[in-house]
């Protein structure tokens, strides 16, 4: 089946906070509209590249790797000027060729550690210098070309399309199908500024979820983000961001032909009861704008070349022969537990160790053990394993029913009171001999409590509760009542 549209802008899981849903359900979906192609385009992230590729190389589909940049020029240190300019805008950035994909990964890790101000920023000197085998878009509502042409500054809009035409491969005008009104209105003026800077267009869904209907989670995924809840987008709904856009689903053709054609409903002004229905087929948007841009959109698939990664398991290799040394240090473990010579153990400790070498683990189970030796050496024997963050069999506890314990009195199977004043079961208890200074924290109303200086306490900082080392603590922290 010939394709007549594919969707470069998709947000999944790797989009933090923001995008619902993994690649791994996507893939399904796309097989069942006999997709060829899965364009993912994250937040600022190409973290799920390698997920991406995995799944797309199982289910015979080919992956185009992307990324949804933050953009902004500052970058100096002032704290003014750093406020002033926290607002960025967004960029789309698909990977042409392995120079392409490269150089996004460079232009990304630029961004992290050398733009990063609330969130990971590329500005226009990285763009310059590394877009050789990128193909780029102007991207949503919150482009740079997209906030300048509705702010009026069509001079200044011209010049950063030309600096994206002249970076990258290719850039084109991205026209976002969603359903929200002033899209409409900002299509029409993309496509008027394409036409007259001679530019390509494309057109998109900036799908933030598969499916219809996921949409009121992302809802909830947004409040999240912002530290909202339900019930203060009731009470104070001006001081609850949610997106004015609505149903951000993953659309195919017919889909997006529908959506053209047939438009969506908003709520009228005048008489919020009622809706009016409004549409993008306009004289300006006509539907050979629309065909144009959705061919393009498949152009740029076929373009984009299969990009092949290298999934093998890279370790650090300590020995030459690591699964000899693997063997020998776990049998010799095996005897210490006087374990050596049951059947039943000699039996799985020999399944286990087969399938690890099987695996090719046996270098990573070594690494591990070298850092474990090593963290032993040097802080001592309560460096690892259980026991860090130990009370003094003097504290008390309190139970479920208000009471307190000591420590020592505490079983498997009580019922404790957690930091946040939760009930939780006592699943295992664990006693040591612990041969270092105690911290001893003496409490407001007198009480004393005594821990190992790395034990962790729950502490109220500027209105948040956070972990704080005991040794860390100060006068007239506020700690929580819980151990």
């Amino acid at each position: 089946m010939k394709q007549s549209f594919v969707n470069l802008h998709h947000h999944d899981e790797y989009s933090i906070r923001d995008g619902l849903g993994t690649v791994g359900d996507l893939i399904p979906v796309l097989q069942s509209h006999g997709s060829s192609y899965c364009a993912i385009t994250n937040h600022g992230s190409i973290g799920g590249w390698v997920k991406q590729y995995s799944a797309c190389g199982d289910a015979g589909i080919k992956p185009i790797f992307g990324m949804e940049g933050y953009v902004n020029n500052y970058r100096g240190d002032d704290p003014d000027e750093r406020k002033k300019n926290r607002s960025n805008n967004h960029l789309i950035l698909l990977a042409k060729n392995e120079t392409g994909f490269y150089n996004i990964i460079r232009i990304h890790n630029d961004a992290q550690l050398n733009g990063f101000y609330y969130k990971p920023r590329i500005n226009h000197e990285a763009i310059q210098k590394w877009g050789e085998g990128i193909i780029g878009s102007s991207a949503c509502f919150a482009g740079e070309i997209s906030t300048l042409l509705m702010a009026g500054n069509d001079e200044e809009a011209e010049r950063v399309y030309k600096l994206y035409r002249d970076s990258f491969d290719e850039f084109y005008i991205e026209l976002t199908m969603i359903e929200m009104y002033d899209q409409i209105r900002l299509n029409e003026m993309l496509i008027q500024f394409a036409q007259r800077m001679g530019a390509p267009i494309i057109v998109s869904t900036d799908a933030h979820y598969i499916y219809p209907e996921h949409c009121e989670t992302h809802d909830l995924l947004l409040l999240i983000k912002s530290r909202k809840t339900i019930l203060d987008k009731i009470e104070n709904p001006e001081e609850v961001w949610q997106f004015d856009a609505r149903n951000l689903y993953y659309r195919f053709a017919p889909e997006m032909w529908d959506l053209w054609r047939d438009g969506f409903t908003i709520p009228s002004k005048r008489d919020p009861s009622k809706t009016l229905r409004v549409k993008y087929e306009s004289d300006v948007f006509t539907e050979d704008v629309m065909r144009e841009a959705m061919l393009n959109t498949v152009r740029i698939a076929v373009s984009c070349e299969n990009i092949e990664l290298d999934s093998s398991l890279k370790l650090p290799q300590l020995y030459d022969d690591g699964e000899r040394i693997l063997r020998a240090k776990a049998i010799t473990g095996l005897q210490k537990r006087g374990l050596d010579g049951i059947p039943e153990y000699e039996e799985r400790l020999a399944f286990e160790l087969d399938m690890i070498c099987k695996k090719d683990y046996a270098d990573y189970f070594l690494v591990v053990d070298k850092i474990t030796q090593d963290a032993v050496e040097k802080f001592g024997e309560f460096a690892t394993g259980y026991g860090r963050g130990c009370f003094h069999p003097t504290t008390r506890v309190v139970m479920g029913d208000g009471m307190t314990k000591f420590i020592p009195d505490v079983g498997v199977g009580d019922i404790v009171v957690s930091h946040d004043g939760s009930k939780q079961e006592v699943l295992d208890t664990f006693e040591y001999d612990v041969d270092e200074d105690l911290i001893e924290i003496e409490t407001d109303d007198g009480r004393i409590v005594r821990c190992t200086p790395d034990h962790k306490i729950f502490a109220w900082v500027d209105g948040e509760m956070t972990e704080k080392r005991a040794d860390e603590l100060e006068d007239g922290d506020d700690i929580v009542e819980a151990a």
